[in-house]
């Protein structure tokens, strides 16, 4: 928080905190209906444009038609199980866009009643609750593009770079998709990562939001200064072997060590090892800090 009037204000995290339990009936409703049927329009109000990718072990992914087709349509069904796990990945990505974007409207709605009415009137005046449920209920253009945004951005989901893109346009043949089905999170989670790095402060991204000011550079500060506090906290439990990298390069070595129990990527809690792989983006964060610690004792 910088305290001027377009920044960050005290209280965001509340308002998200309870946007997020206050939002979590409707994530679930919204995520089962999209489960039983992803072709309606849940998706598409989440986020306008976006639609449920079509199978690609069809007629309509191998672009086969009459006899053929149809028996390329059987067999997806029965391989892909009534692609149930497409449909769980569709269902699990509505939730936490549902969060997402709820978390974004209680933030901006309550940094934006507190620059109207400053900090002393929180929760005090019955103007500033009524501005802050009018700001709730009624969010402008601008404020519903932001919670897209933001939804986005937690489900690492958000539009790709120009190399991204490229990436992304040779997927979507129907033969390629067999063996690179998803680029834009993988792609999205490295950059998003890289964003919590001292060296994001290279980026066109980073000057962007410094030039622009308010909260985005508020937050574009924050996301170093966290990445920075969580490096050299790995750095120094790395030191310590509770946290680990991916170990030596040398076979034999790395070998011997797996045999006495060693994990490469994991934390250490008592006598056994955990996977952080899992908690991204900071997995790539703790790893890279793990990683150069290992390097450089």
């Amino acid at each position: 928080k910088t305290g001027r009037n377009n920044g960050v204000r005290g209280g965001e995290s509340t308002a998200m905190s309870f946007a997020y339990t206050m939002a979590m009936k409707d994530a679930f409703k919204m995520s089962g209906a999209v489960f039983k049927d992803p072709t309606g329009d849940i998706m598409s109000k989440l986020e306008p444009g976006k639609k449920y990718r079509h199978n690609a072990f069809s007629a309509e992914g191998m672009e086969k038609s009459g006899g053929v087709g149809a028996a390329w349509d059987i067999a997806g069904t029965l391989l892909t199980l009534g692609r149930v796990p497409t449909r769980g990945l569709a269902a699990g990505d509505v939730f936490f866009k549902v969060l997402g974007q709820r978390m974004e409207l209680y933030a901006r709605a309550w940094r934006d009643t507190v620059a109207e009415f400053g900090e002393g009137t929180v929760g005090v005046t019955d103007e500033f609750t009524d501005a802050l449920a009018h700001r709730i209920a009624n969010p402008t253009a601008e404020v519903q593009q932001a919670t897209i945004d933001f939804s986005q951005m937690v489900t690492f989901t958000g539009k790709l770079g120009e190399f991204g893109q490229k990436a992304q346009s040779i997927s979507v043949n129907g033969w390629i998709r067999w063996f690179t089905p998803f680029v834009k999170t993988p792609l999205n989670i490295l950059t998003t990562a890289w964003e919590y790095t001292p060296m994001n402060a290279a980026t066109e991204k980073f000057r962007l939001a410094i030039a622009a000011g308010g909260h985005e550079a508020d937050l574009a500060k924050a996301r170093i200064h966290l990445g920075i506090a969580t490096m050299f906290t790995v750095s120094t439990l790395s030191m310590s072997g509770f946290i680990t990298g991916g170990g030596p390069s040398d076979r034999k070595l790395f070998n011997n060590k797996w045999r006495q129990g060693w994990r490469p990527y994991s934390i250490k809690i008592g006598d056994r090892y955990y996977p952080y792989k899992r908690i991204e983006p900071f997995a790539t964060v703790i790893g890279i800090a793990a990683d150069l610690t290992q390097i450089t004792s």
